[in-house]
Order: C-alpha cells, then sequence, then structure tokens
C-alpha cells in the first residue's frame, strides 16, 4: 500500500459537558466524557495497528493535556481542523496532499482491517469510499482525489439522512460513491451497551450516573 496514504483521525478536545452529548442525557456530562475518552483510546489502538500513518486532527484546539498525552504515547501527529462545519472540515482534510482515510473519534467496532480495506478501495476508486453507519451516517470516508465542494453541501449532519442526502449529491454528477460493508460508532448508551456487551464489560446501567 502506497506510503502516500494517511489515516485522520477527527476528535474533539474531551472536556466535560462538550462531548457525547447524548451519551450525556442518560449517563451525565461526567460518564459522558469518560467514555469519550475510552473510545478515541480504542480507535486510536486501532487506527495504529494498521500500519499507516496517523494523525489527529482535533477540535477547537489541541491543548487540552490530555489529548496531547495519548497522542505523545502514540508518537501521532496532533492538528487543529478548519473551522466551518462538519462538511466544509471534511473537504479541507480530505484535499490534502496524497490518499485520505478519514474516521471519527468513536468508533471502536472499526477494525484495522476495514480501514485498510478503506485505504486499498479509495486506490483504485474515482470518488469517495464510505463505510456506512448503523444510525444513517458513515463511520469512515476515503478519497484518492481532492473531492469537489458539492459533495457535502446541503447535508444535515447530525441526522439519519446523512448517507442518502450523500448519495444524491455525488449522483448529480460530483463523482461515484463507493460503499462498503456497514459498521457502527457509539452516540447512545445503547450503542454504548452494544459495544460493552460484545467485549463482555458491564452494561453501561451500572456504570454510575454523574452530573
Amino acid at each position: 500500500m502506497s506510503a502516500s496514504c494517511r489515516l485522520v483521525v477527527f476528535a474533539r478536545s474531551p472536556v466535560v459537558g462538550k462531548v457525547k452529548s447524548r451519551l450525556a442525557r442518560r449517563l451525565g456530562r461526567r460518564a459522558a466524557c469518560f467514555w469519550y475518552r475510552r473510545l478515541l483510546e480504542v480507535t486510536l489502538a486501532n487506527a495504529c495497528a494498521t500500519g499507516l500513518p496517523v494523525e489527529v486532527w482535533v477540535s477547537p484546539h489541541q491543548n487540552h493535556p490530555w489529548l496531547r498525552g495519548l497522542c505523545r504515547r502514540h508518537g501521532l501527529r496532533l492538528r487543529v481542523q478548519r473551522p466551518g462545519d462538519l462538511g466544509q472540515r471534511m473537504l479541507y482534510a480530505l484535499r490534502e496532499p496524497g490518499r485520505i482515510v478519514l474516521i471519527g473519534a468513536d468508533c471502536p467496532a472499526l477494525s484495522p482491517d476495514r480501514m485498510r480495506e478503506a485505504a486499498e478501495c479509495s486506490l483504485a476508486a474515482e470518488g469517495l469510499v464510505v463505510v456506512p453507519a448503523a444510525d444513517g451516517g458513515y463511520v469512515l470516508i476515503a478519497a484518492e482525489r481532492r473531492p469537489p465542494a458539492t459533495a457535502f453541501r446541503t447535508i444535515p449532519w447530525g441526522s439519519p439522512a446523512v448517507l442518502r442526502r450523500t448519495r444524491r449529491q455525488m449522483a448529480r454528477g460530483t463523482g461515484r460513491l463507493h460503499e462498503l460493508a456497514p459498521s457502527w460508532d457509539v452516540d447512545t448508551a445503547a450503542d454504548l451497551h452494544r459495544l460493552l456487551r460484545q467485549d463482555g464489560v458491564q452494561p453501561w446501567r451500572r456504570v454510575r450516573r454523574r452530573p
């Protein structure tokens, strides 16, 4: 696989009350932040296991000490995401030189093999490669060439219509969309319950609720 391919992980500074709002409604803000950090740790470990160069792009800034320490332990470059909505930030990342595989911070079910598969598919694809998510979005997007700006316009980010609208945008002449087998990320308490049951850990409902 070409060394010009990079794996970019989009993350947020893990500040209590600023991450995983849907989890926080069930578990409390501190517990939601705790689980966000754990999800990011597992996602980064899987990303590093691909053998690809990995970068962490963070929002809103890169000064959070825990995040900086995590990147130092893995030897990862830490960068700040450009301003704008999610589509604008992804577009900027995907237009970096070389092939880019972009994932979120909360995708522990996305194995190193699946990430490598997407990287290999993006080498032959003439458009975007995505791994659809169970909630109607996608957990991974990859591109070899600079995607057109129209690919991410009018997308209702955070809604179940993300993938459907992306298909529509690509069908309107902005390029091809290659969909791989679906996966899932962790946004809700049900998602976390699924993950912990899968890993043989205590269910989320036994985690102490915190304010």
